[in-house]
C-alpha cells in the first residue's frame, strides 16, 4: 500500500532517512521485512511508530485479529493499526468489537475497515477508543475504498453531538 513506486527495501530505506527530520509519527507495514522493520523501530528516536496491517480482502474473525494485535505489540509500536476490508456491515461491528478488547490493553490503536460497508467503523472508530480516525481532504483524493472527505466526517460527528 501507501503507492510508493519503489520496491520493499528501497521504501523502508526511504522512511529511515525521514527518521532524521524527526517526524511526529512514522507508519511502519507489519509485511515488511522483520529485519528492517526492527531497524526502523529500534531508530526512530522522538517519533512515533505507528505499525500496520492491512487486510484488503475480508474481515477476520476477532480471534485471529486480536492474535495479530497481540504479535504486533510485542514489537515495540506506539501504536498498532489494523485495517480490513467490510464485505458485509458485520465486519464494522467485528472492527468495534475488537477496539473495545484493545483499548486499555497495550499501545493505542487504529482500527476501521474499508470499503462501502466499512464507512460506519470509520465514523464510529474513536468512540470505540481507535487513536484518529483517517479522512480525505475535500475534493482530495480518498487514501482507499470507502474513505469519507473531512467534511462528510464532521458532518456525521455534528448530527450525533460530538
Amino acid at each position: 500500500g501507501g503507492f510508493f513506486k519503489g520496491g520493499e527495501k528501497e521504501r523502508l530505506e526511504s522512511l529511515e532517512a525521514a527518521l532524521e527530520y524527526e517526524p511526529s509519527f512514522i507508519d511502519l507495514e507489519w509485511r515488511s521485512p522483520p529485519a528492517l522493520r526492527s531497524r526502523i523501530l529500534a531508530a526512530r528516536g522522538k517519533t512515533r511508530a505507528i505499525l500496520s496491517f492491512h487486510e484488503s480482502r475480508f474481515t477476520p474473525p476477532l480471534k485471529d485479529l486480536l492474535t495479530r494485535w497481540e504479535e504486533m505489540a510485542e514489537t515495540g509500536p506506539d501504536v498498532v493499526k489494523i485495517v480490513t476490508m467490510a464485505k458485509r456491515f458485520e465486519d464494522c461491528l467485528t472492527i468495534l468489537r475488537f477496539l473495545m478488547e484493545t483499548r486499555e490493553q497495550g499501545p493505542e490503536v487504529i482500527a476501521h475497515c474499508m470499503g462501502e460497508f466499512g464507512k460506519a467503523s470509520r465514523v464510529f472508530a474513536p468512540l470505540f477508543g481507535s487513536f484518529l480516525a483517517y479522512a480525505a481532504p475535500e475534493g482530495g483524493k480518498k487514501g482507499a475504498p470507502g474513505q469519507l472527505s473531512a467534511g462528510e466526517m464532521l458532518r456525521v460527528w455534528e448530527l450525533f453531538g460530538l
